[in-house]
C-alpha cells in the first residue's frame, strides 16, 4: 500500500485517518480546515469505491488546499456497520508508513467532522495516548465484537462505547488493533464499538484507545449546532479537551460549514 505522490516531508507528529465518498468540494473544505486549525498534522485519505472521482483526481487538488494532505492509492467499497470502515483505516494506517512517513499518534477521522479551533496537535502530543478512555464498561465484561443486533445491548454496559471519529492513539500501540479487526470476518463492526472492544482484543483489559477530540451531539438527534461550535472555538464547552464537531453537513455551502470558514478565516 503506499500513498499516490511523493511524500514531501517523512517526520510528521500526527496522521489522521479520513475515509471520504462524498462531494470532492467537501473533501476539500475539510482539508483545508485542518490546515487552519492543525497545520502540523498530517491528513491521509481513502477515497470509496462509491465515489464520483479517483485517488489520483482528488490528489491534483488537495494539496492546494493542504500541503500536509495526502491520498491513499488503494480504493476499497465502504458500507454502514459492516466492518469495511476498518480496513479503510487500516490500510491508510499502512500506506502512510509504508509511503515513508514518521509519526507518534494516529487518529481515526471521518468525512463528516471539522475543526473548531487551534491546538489539538499540542493536546494529543502531551497526553499519554492509549490509557484512560472515559467510557464505562462492567470490570467483569470483556469487550468483545459483535455478530448481530442482538448480541449487541447497550443497556447492559458490558461493551465500551465511544464514538471511532476523533479517538486517538499512540502508533507504535495502535499497529496490532487493526491487523486485528481486519481478520474478525463477520463481525458487526459499528462504529460505537468496534475501538474499545478491538484494543481489549489486541491488548488486554489494561489498555484503553485514548480520548475523544471530536463533539459528537447525541442529545440534539445528532445535529451540529451553531452553538456548539461557537462554544467550543470560543473556549465555554464544559468539556476543555473538544477540537471539533462531528455531523458536519456535507454540503459545501451548509450555513455551518460557512461558520467554521468565518471564524477559521479560510
Amino acid at each position: 500500500m503506499s500513498l499516490v505522490g511523493p511524500v514531501s516531508s517523512a517526520q510528521t507528529p500526527i496522521v489522521v485517518s479520513v475515509p471520504v465518498h462524498e462531494s470532492i468540494m467537501c473533501v476539500l473544505d475539510q482539508a483545508a480546515n485542518w490546515r487552519r486549525f492543525a497545520p502540523l498534522a498530517s491528513l491521509v485519505f481513502h477515497v470509496s469505491q462509491v465515489a464520483s472521482y479517483s485517488p489520483q483526481e482528488l490528489d491534483a487538488m488537495v494539496k492546494r488546499a493542504n500541503p500536509n494532505a495526502y491520498v491513499n492509492e488503494e480504493r476499497l467499497m465502504t458500507g454502514w456497520a459492516d466492518g469495511t470502515l476498518l480496513c479503510t483505516h487500516w490500510s491508510n494506517f499502512c500506506a502512510a508508513e509504508d509511503s515513508g512517513l514518521v509519526f507518534e499518534r494516529f487518529a481515526i477521522d471521518a468525512s463528516n467532522t471539522l475543526l473548531v479551533r487551534p491546538g489539538l496537535e499540542e493536546h494529543m502530543m502531551k497526553g499519554k495516548a492509549g490509557y484512560n478512555v472515559p467510557v464505562p464498561v462492567r470490570k467483569e465484561a470483556k469487550a468483545r465484537p459483535c455478530y448481530s443486533d442482538i448480541e449487541l445491548n447497550l443497556r447492559t454496559a458490558d461493551y465500551g462505547v465511544v464514538p471511532c471519529e476523533g479517538l486517538w492513539f499512540d502508533a507504535d500501540m495502535f499497529r496490532g488493533v487493526l491487523e486485528e479487526a481486519c481478520n474478525l470476518s463477520g463481525a458487526y463492526a459499528t462504529e460505537e464499538v468496534y475501538p474499545v472492544a478491538l484494543w481489549e482484543l489486541a491488548h488486554g483489559k489494561d489498555f484503553r484507545c485514548a480520548g475523544n477530540y471530536i463533539l459528537t451531539p447525541f442529545e440534539s438527534n445528532l445535529h451540529v449546532s451553531e452553538d456548539d461550535i461557537t462554544a467550543i472555538h470560543y473556549g465555554f464547552h464544559r468539556n476543555e479537551d473538544l477540537f471539533g464537531v462531528k455531523r458536519a453537513p456535507r454540503e459545501y455551502d451548509h450555513p455551518i460549514r460557512r461558520l467554521l470558514r468565518k471564524l477559521g478565516k479560510y
